[in-house]
């Protein structure tokens, strides 16, 4: 019998459509804007293997950075868990309410240890991006 595999962790980021309208000519801005997003896209993935809580090291070595183009990037956890980590189970998060995802859980192998935690949310993916998303400011308002 075969088990239905659950979707990956993933996010896109797809800024194809950012720069329309901009003189193509204006090759210098297009060239800064895609170097920002290449750097804040690279900085998010490796934030996010930082963050990702390890137990076998399985989700960590299933992190995945992908460049489908000069604006679209792709990161995936590919893993039947990576999603229930990264929110947790329903019956967890009404037991113990959401957590910040500002502020990734540190040492779960610990916690683990001391019978805590389960499937408790324990947000890896959405810090990193939200740390990214600072990081291409930064980048993009440089001179």
């Amino acid at each position: 019998m075969f088990k239905k595999m659950a979707k990956p962790l993933r996010v896109e980021f797809n800024t194809k459509d950012v720069l329309v309208g901009i003189d193509r000519s204006s090759k210098e801005l297009i060239t800064k804007f895609e170097n920002a997003l290449r750097d804040s896209i690279d900085f998010t993935f490796t934030k996010s293997q930082e963050y990702v809580p390890v137990d076998t090291g399985h989700l960590k070595r299933r992190g995945d950075l992908k460049k489908i183009s000069n604006r679209e990037y792709e990161i995936t956890y590919d893993t039947p868990y990576a999603v229930s980590v990264e929110f947790g189970t329903a019956e967890m998060v009404a037991a113990h309410g959401e957590h910040s995802v500002t502020h990734p859980v540190k040492n779960w192998e610990a916690k683990r240890k001391r019978g805590g935690y389960g499937n408790q949310q324990m947000p890896f993916l959405r810090p990193a991006v939200e740390l990214g998303k600072k990081k291409f400011n930064e980048l993009v308002k440089k001179p």
